[in-house]
C-alpha cells in the first residue's frame, strides 16, 4: 500500500470520536459502552505504533487490556477485524 494512503488512514484513526466508534461497533453487532469507546480512543491516540503491523496491533490490544479489561480489548480487536473485512483491506494489515 502506498505511503499516502497509510498516512490518511493513520490521521483518520487519530480523529476518530467515541461516537463514531460506537456506531461502527453497533454496525457489527458489538455492544460497546461510551466508557469503553473512550478508553479505546485514548489508547489509540497515545500510541505511536504502526496500525498496519500485526505485531504492533497485538501490542496495542495488549496495552488496552492492561489499562481496561479483556472484554474491552476484545471488542476493539473485533471492531477492527470486521472493519477490515468489510472494506476488503486485510492484506494491508501484515
Amino acid at each position: 500500500m502506498n505511503f499516502m494512503l497509510k498516512q490518511i488512514i493513520r490521521t483518520r484513526i487519530m480523529q476518530l470520536t467515541p461516537g463514531e466508534l460506537i456506531r461502527h461497533a453497533h454496525a457489527y453487532n458489538i455492544d460497546l459502552s461510551l466508557n469503553q469507546a473512550n478508553q479505546i480512543i485514548n489508547v489509540l491516540r497515545e500510541s505511536d505504533l504502526d496500525p498496519f503491523s500485526k505485531a504492533d496491533l497485538n501490542k496495542l490490544f495488549d496495552r488496552l487490556e492492561q489499562i481496561t479489561d479483556a472484554s474491552t480489548a476484545e471488542k476493539g480487536r473485533e471492531i477492527l477485524t470486521q472493519f477490515v473485512k468489510q472494506y476488503g483491506v486485510a492484506d494491508w494489515f501484515e
